[in-house]
């Protein structure tokens, strides 16, 4: 329940699995047992919905997933700055996730005592989290955010993969500029274990063309991460962003049928 640490990249990695393990292990197990108290009938929860009431965030692997999606990106945005609070202030002017890689890896500083081997560790376990079902899909852009800053942004990562950024990098360049810059990085935002934080200053409000694009842009890096985190090659991957676009015109067009 204690606030995200920006300290996650300084833990020992056997420690940091160890934790990791533990965790996912706890929560699912959580979840489960709630499922199974629960005695809240279909028609109840559908009666909740047509009053516009706000559903809690009560699964236990996506409060884990939030906590640990909040301590990757305070966390980089504190490695890579000397000064905590100049770098967050810095990220008050920052739109888009584009903008938010462009500061961390210009504001990169020469810190000795971070242990990178974490990074990639982090990314595979953001990654799997994010494929559980349950999981809130409004937490995607802070996902992906979260994934491109380990993924893209790990040191250990681009020294045996610059290839594979060279053949991804007009992709990943072009969606995460569709991509809003992620709340975790306002200096204003703060944790809440119950449920996400609503505060008016920091939400998003965009059109649903707009939603839409940034949905279509985060599926988009979602495989782009995979590929790499898994040594593809563009021309080589199960799965390319084309893929991707074309299903999501399918559904588009489904939907427009539908209407």
């Amino acid at each position: 329940m204690s606030a995200p640490p920006i300290s996650i990249f300084l833990m020992d990695q056997e420690r940091l699995r160890n934790f990791i393990i533990w965790a996912i292990t706890t929560a699912l197990a959580s979840d489960s047992s709630q499922r199974l108290r629960s005695n809240e009938s279909s028609i109840f929860v559908k009666k909740k919905k047509e009053l516009g009431e706000e559903s809690r965030d009560d699964s236990l692997v996506s409060k884990f997933l939030r906590w640990l999606t909040a301590s990757v990106i305070n966390g980089k945005l504190h490695q890579k700055s000397n000064d905590i609070y100049s770098g967050f202030t810095e990220t008050h002017k920052l739109e888009s996730l584009h903008s938010l890689l462009v500061h961390v890896e210009n504001t990169s500083g020469q810190r000795h005592d971070i242990n990178i081997g974490c990074e990639e560790l982090l990314a595979s376990t953001v990654f799997y989290l994010q494929l559980l079902p349950g999981i809130n899909q409004e937490l995607l852009p802070s996902v992906v955010s979260a994934l491109c800053l380990l993924t893209f942004g790990a040191s250990n990562l681009q020294v045996g993969r610059t290839i594979l950024f060279q053949d991804y990098d007009t992709i990943i360049s072009s969606n995460s500029l569709r991509v809003r810059c992620p709340l975790e990085a306002n200096p204003d935002w703060r944790w809440s274990f119950y449920q996400p934080r609503k505060d008016q200053s920091l939400e998003f409000t965009g059109t649903g063309t707009e939603n839409m694009t940034e949905y279509h842009a985060c599926q988009t890096l979602l495989v782009v991460v995979a590929n790499v985190l898994g040594g593809k090659k563009l021309e080589s991957a199960c799965l390319s962003p084309l893929d991707v676009e074309i299903s999501s015109l399918i559904k588009w067009e489904r939907s427009l049928l539908r209407n």
